[in-house]
């Protein structure tokens, strides 16, 4: 079994009990079609205009146990869809690895308050004041559940998203103060033409699979490399190694007349 982050120490509170996200929640009853026709339609509308702002997102996330180590490596990201003037997308998926991550609705979670986190950055630096709003596309029907306070959402996953979920909550409240309203809507996982969310699925396992042979080439050299030598004097004071040394030391010191080391 893969070992997990220590849980929070904060009671538990159930779905009923969590604060109100303050986002329309589109799962189109996870229905394929429907999700993609919806996202076809949302792509179509205005980007960005001067009376209204629309911003649209692709998350994702990405995860394995290891099996030598029980660590869950994973990684999510989120991909602006950014378009040119002739309509063709220029957008680029940013991802983010974790060595040991709680579970895969954990990753989907981080990836869909990041998307919302840097929207909000920009329109704190923004000098304009507009009205917009703001898309994110994820394939986690768990976590759409999670975030419309499905009572059947199990204890653990109670345990490990409620932190980033009172985030999430404390960044849609920004957004509604600014008049940008949010709609997390649910898209296939795989095999699909919408750009961003491909674009953020290829980005989290990409990075999770890099970064994870880079670290078990780290862990192969370690065990490879020559053991380091004592920089110490041992001593009787020392370890049991330190001990041993003494021990021999003191012997050579009775046949050869070396100095005994204290």
């Amino acid at each position: 079994m893969p070992t997990f982050l220590p849980l929070p120490s904060t009671p538990v509170r159930f779905a009923n009990e969590l604060p109100q996200l303050l986002a329309r929640i589109e799962d189109h009853d996870v229905d394929r079609d429907k999700a993609l026709a919806y996202a076809d339609h949302v792509l179509s509308l205005p980007r960005d205009n001067r009376d209204f702002l629309r911003v649209v997102y692709g998350v994702d996330g990405s995860a394995e146990c290891h099996s030598d180590t029980d660590d869950v490596y994973g990684a999510f990201a989120v991909c602006l869809d950014k378009r040119t003037k002739e309509g063709e997308f220029c957008g680029e998926a940013q991802g983010f690895f974790v060595k040991r991550a709680p579970s895969i609705e954990w990753l989907e979670l981080m990836a869909i308050t990041e998307a919302v986190h840097q929207t909000v950055l920009r329109l704190r630096l923004s000098t304009s004041h507009r009205r917009g709003e703001l898309y994110i596309f994820s394939d986690c029907t768990n976590v759409l559940n999670f975030l419309k306070r499905e009572p059947n959402s199990t204890l653990r996953e109670k345990l490990i998203l409620t932190s980033v979920y009172d985030y999430l909550v404390a960044l849609s409240q920004e957004l509604h103060q600014r008049d940008i309203g949010l709609i997390i809507a649910w898209i296939p996982g795989h095999n699909h033409h919408i750009t961003c969310h491909a674009q953020s699925d290829k980005k989290s396992r990409n990075l999770r699979r890099q970064c994870q042979k880079s670290l078990h080439e780290l862990r192969d050299q370690a065990v490879t490399a020559p053991k380091p030598i004592a920089h110490f004097a041992p001593s009787k004071h020392n370890s049991i190694y330190g001990q041993s040394c003494m021990q021999e030391i003191q012997q050579l010191s009775k046949t050869s007349r070396m100095p005994t080391i204290i």
